[in-house]
């Protein structure tokens, strides 16, 4: 049995063995093809059947990386490819490497690969945003579920370098799966956001007080990051934060939101509840640190 990169031959089956069949692996093969994902990245298993395992292994900015759970004919075969994927990750100076599995998959090859799990990840949705600032069915745009916090600005055209330091700061005490917090630098943390990001400052009294971060699919508009500094929390400056997203993805014409939290961040969970976000998927997060 060899273990390698696809070659395009190979590319379709492994995808479709790791993604299954529907838009996930259509949409990574177009990944690979655009070149904003490394083929290397796509792990084969091979033998004198043709391919018998597939796993994806991505490094990331900042020294991180993220892996796909293994599919493959055996366990045996498994455990190759997740000890294959890790040596690839090393390679590309990753540091700590994390999966997120649905929670009917299969863990034990991780398990064996000396991944460990931390916690459930929350994906929660908010639909039927209208347009004009009017109410919602979930009450964003009513005004009186979380009333958004006066005095914030929220700033487009911000110096990268207080960006960054700001988006550091809000990780001081997150409560977001913490256990994945390696120390990066601000730059890195920074860059491993796409480059088609849209990105804010949030300033009160000229002080930086809290970042956002927004990205969108066709159709709904993803919440990717946002925080506040630790001096800020606990007066409705998250609160805030969110309603200008709400407000940037009407002014987007996009109706759909999505968040994801952790389980354990139960702060973040009650805003949710009041904004109206709904949970519709739960993923269970593993992690393997790397030397």
């Amino acid at each position: 049995m060899d273990i390698r990169a696809a070659t395009d031959a190979e590319r379709a089956v492994a995808t479709e063995r790791v993604f299954r069949e529907g838009p996930a692996a259509g949409e990574f093969l177009r990944l690979i093809a655009s070149g904003d994902v490394d083929a290397a990245d796509l792990l084969v298993a091979v033998d004198a059947t043709g391919v018998c395992g597939g796993m994806v292994a991505q490094p990331l900015p900042g020294h991180l990386g993220v892996v796909a759970p293994p599919s493959a004919d055996d366990p045996a075969i498994a455990d190759a490819l997740v000890l294959a994927a890790i040596a690839h990750l090393e390679k590309n100076h990753v540091r700590l490497v994390q999966a997120y599995l649905d929670a009917d998959a299969d863990p034990v090859a991780l398990e064996h690969g000396g991944f460990r799990f931390v916690t459930r990840i929350e994906h929660r949705r908010l639909a039927s945003i209208k347009s004009g600032g009017t109410a919602s069915p979930c009450g964003i745009g009513q005004g009186d579920a979380v009333p958004p916090l006066s005095g914030i600005v929220f700033d487009k055209a911000f110096d990268p370098a207080l960006f960054a330091a700001t988006l550091v700061a809000t990780h001081e005490g997150s409560l977001d799966a913490p256990e994945a917090n390696i120390g990066a630098t601000a730059e890195e943390i920074d860059s491993g956001y796409a480059a088609t990001c849209e990105r804010w400052l949030a300033v009160e009294d000229e002080q930086p007080v809290g970042v956002l971060i927004l990205s969108k699919t066709m159709t709904t508009g993803e919440i990717e990051y946002f925080g506040v500094v630790p001096a800020a929390r606990g007066r409705g400056v998250g609160a805030a934060i969110l309603h200008h997203a709400m407000d940037s993805f009407r002014n987007r014409g996009l109706t759909n939101v999505s968040v994801a939290v952790d389980e354990r961040n139960i702060p973040a969970r009650k805003l949710y509840d009041r904004l109206g976000f709904q949970p519709f998927r739960v993923e269970n997060l593993w992690l393997r640190k790397l030397a």
